[in-house]
């Protein structure tokens, strides 16, 4: 009966009942040594998460980013998440057991992450084509290559801190619109003062 179960189970995988197998052997012992460890996703993309909760590299990934001491960047998380700091040091610690798996899986989300930015400021160009408008960023590095659109670049450390700030941005493009009231394509630095 079991035979036949995991071959069945293979074959809606798409694997071999071997491949299956050393899958489920693997992840079963990782399961032990981890306890809250689970796994999700179909088997040609497994991940290990928290049982309870998000994926061990998206709990390490945000562990990353804070600051501070181990201990303090687990408080603040769990603090943050609702995580209890038990499940966030067993993330870590599969995660310091597996680190070529989890970096991989940081690295992917950065680069989907980047490429997600990068479409948006593209499809936010080519509507501001085909509506004959201006794109007003300060993100002049992802604006760089567009080449035939209007482009109106004001960086927020030339404007006021504070309630000033959106006052200010409207002062200067309203300066900028008056003296180009059909402006050239490409970029511009409207005057901040």
């Amino acid at each position: 009966m079991a035979k036949t179960r995991l071959a069945s189970r293979a074959a809606l995988d798409g694997m071999t009942a071997t491949a299956l197998l050393d899958q489920l052997i693997i992840e079963g012992i990782d399961q032990l040594d981890y306890p809250g460890v689970t796994f999700r996703g179909p088997a040609h993309d497994r991940r290990a998460a928290l049982a309870a909760g998000p994926d061990v590299w998206e709990v390490v990934a945000r562990l990353q980013e804070l600051d501070g001491t181990e201990e303090q960047r687990i408080s603040q998380l769990a603090a943050e998440s609702e995580l209890h700091p038990r499940l966030i040091r067993i993330a870590l610690d599969y995660a310091a057991g597996h680190p070529d798996e989890v970096k991989e899986r940081i690295d992917r989300n950065k680069a989907m992450a980047e490429q997600s930015h990068r479409t948006a400021r593209q499809r936010e160009a080519l509507l501001a084509r085909a509506q004959g408008r201006a794109v007003v960023t300060e993100n002049v590095a992802d604006y760089a290559a567009e080449r035939d659109v209007v482009l109106v670049f004001v960086l927020k450390k030339n404007l006021p801190a504070g309630d000033g700030q959106a006052a200010a941005l409207a002062k200067a493009l309203d300066r900028w619109a008056q003296d180009y009231p059909e402006p050239y394509i490409g970029p511009h630095w409207p005057r901040v003062n």
